[in-house]
């Protein structure tokens, strides 16, 4: 093999703790609830090419392999660093 693709849990959950710790810096007085509303109600819906985040399905089919991702697959979707900086709405606890 040249390359290996790697996504899912593994591969985000450092990238978006990354991102909890630049909020922190910035708002040091933001609870753990506060900051994962930062991140996930600034996400988006769609990939950073503007498409609709894909999901990737195991059907008999191969041309129905991917569909539409839910919240299920996704979570809140697509973390956006420089919106979740300056998230303007926040749930708290």
């Amino acid at each position: 093999e040249n390359f290996a693709m790697m996504s899912g849990t593994s591969m985000a959950a450092p990238h978006v703790a990354g991102l909890a710790a630049l909020i922190k810096q910035k708002f040091p007085n933001f609870s753990p609830a506060a900051i994962g509303s930062s991140l996930s109600t600034t996400a988006s819906l769609n990939d950073n090419s503007g498409k609709p985040i894909m999901a990737q399905r195991t059907y008999p089919s191969p041309d129905l392999n991917k569909s539409p991702a839910t919240p299920f697959d996704m979570g809140s979707g697509f973390v956006n660093a420089t919106a979740a900086l300056n998230p303007g709405l926040l749930f708290d606890s």
